[in-house]
């Protein structure tokens, strides 16, 4: 249960990852649309995410709950440029990490929601004041 913390998904996200030929049959555009968000208590400092096969029969969760079944399906379909963003708020002490998002070279996925761009575009329309990617 441990391994399935938050923090471990964003030092290296293909830990939660499921690596499964069930990823190359799913329709993420029309997965995502029935998928419900919902925040999770204390920042995702003391979250444990669901199995990736658990949120997509569920279609709910949060946004690394999410980000974890992008993160599977996209490995399935080779898609380039794979990553997750950690996004945030400025404070006066430190920043503040509020969201995960996933992203390849043509859109970016976040909670349900799937645009097409670039994190930064993403960064741009959203209301956090920065973004950390890294690759998968």
């Amino acid at each position: 249960m441990l391994c399935r913390w938050t923090g471990f998904f964003v030092a290296s996200p293909r830990l939660l990852a499921s690596i499964h030929p069930f990823w190359t049959d799913v329709d993420i555009d029309e997965w995502s649309a029935r998928f419900d968000w919902e925040q999770d208590d204390f920042n995702g400092l003391l979250d444990i995410s669901q199995n990736p096969f658990e949120t997509y029969c569920r279609a709910e969760g949060d946004c690394v709950d999410y980000a974890t079944v992008v993160v599977s399906w996209a490995i399935a379909h080779h898609r380039a440029g794979l990553g997750i963003g950690i996004c945030g708020y400025n404070t006066r002490a430190v920043p503040v990490p509020r969201h995960v998002i996933a992203y390849d070279d043509e859109r970016t996925y976040s909670s349900g929601v799937i645009r097409d761009g670039t994190p930064s575009e993403y960064l741009e329309g959203s209301r956090y004041d920065w973004i950390m990617t890294r690759r998968v």
